[in-house]
């Protein structure tokens, strides 16, 4: 008994003298990292570098090491091991890579893992993922040359036996403001436009987007983002370009707090984003961007 209540100690200890990780700040190998919103440790290995980016409501632990072995742990919460393993049976596009699974996933308690490459490009890969029983989990992709294949192994089961789990942020906050929220947000339509723009004696040029979200009751979400950037010049033609997102899974009110709350957005593949709800002058703000609120939209 004493024994154990011993380890109780060194792991609280070790969570307590972990940093806490900041967006754009690089940490060196053999540093102690938590996420307090997920409730996840990792400890950066031996001669990586660690740098924490958040985009598109996506945080994600990228990781470098000299000899070209590279490292990413996506953070995530409330997906099941069952949707890893579909994930992990297909191929990983990578920037210009795509990594064929060179086997079934392999599923022990909860971690699933499966050995990848892509052939062309002379490269090896080790991914999977583990699932805490708070909800919290953690999908991890290790890749570098075929030559360093023993490195890439190395560096994966280095990062997943360095995994370390507490309670987690995500999945509270106030009962009342969850219920709040759910019954604000349950079946509505989240749609705003937005136009930046600026011109000089050079030219003119500017930025347009649109953005609808749709919370349907049955739990399912469908996401449409469309923009346009244009330029033009005095004299000349103009020029114009349009990029559109889009995607449909489920959805959760994840957190509710006092300054808002955080919906979690998985899509088909079991992939994570999140955005962030609140209020401010009587007008309602997604990702800081006023929207309106109107029934239908699934």
């Amino acid at each position: 008994m004493r024994s154990l209540a011993l380890l109780v100690l060194l792991a609280a200890q070790g969570w307590a003298l972990a940093q806490e990780m900041e967006a754009g700040r690089e940490y060196p190998g053999g540093s102690s990292l938590r996420n307090s919103y997920f409730g996840v440790q990792v400890r950066v290995p031996r001669g990586f570098m660690a740098r924490l980016a958040e985009e598109n409501g996506v945080q994600a632990l990228g990781m470098g090491s000299p000899e070209g072995v590279g490292a990413l742990l996506l953070f995530q919460f409330g997906v099941p091991q069952a949707s890893y393993r579909r994930l992990l049976s297909q191929p990983l596009p990578l920037g210009e890579a795509r990594l064929e699974p060179r086997q079934a996933p392999r599923s022990q308690g909860n971690r699933v893992s499966v050995r990848g490459a892509d052939g062309e490009r002379g490269l090896v890969a080790r991914s999977g993922s583990v699932n805490a029983p708070s909800g919290a989990s953690v999908l991890l992709l290790v890749v570098g040359p075929v030559g360093l294949e023993a490195r890439v192994a190395a560096t994966f089961d280095a990062l997943v036996a360095g995994l370390q789990f507490s309670k987690p942020l995500a999945g509270g906050g106030d009962a009342k403001l969850r219920q709040a929220w759910q019954n604000r947000l349950l079946g509505r339509l989240l749609s705003g436009s937005m136009a930046d723009g600026n011109s000089s004696a050079n030219g003119s040029g500017g930025v347009a987007s649109d953005t609808r979200l749709a919370l349907c009751r049955g739990g399912r979400f469908v996401y449409e983002s469309r923009s346009t950037a244009f330029v033009s010049i005095p004299g000349g033609s103009g020029v114009s370009s349009v990029s559109e997102d889009g995607a449909e899974g489920t959805w959760a009110l994840e957190f509710a707090g006092s300054s808002g709350a955080i919906l979690a957005l998985t899509d088909s593949s079991g992939l994570q984003r999140r955005v962030n709800v609140r209020m401010a002058g009587g007008r309602v703000l997604l990702d800081g961007r006023a929207v309106s609120l109107s029934p239908g939209g699934c």
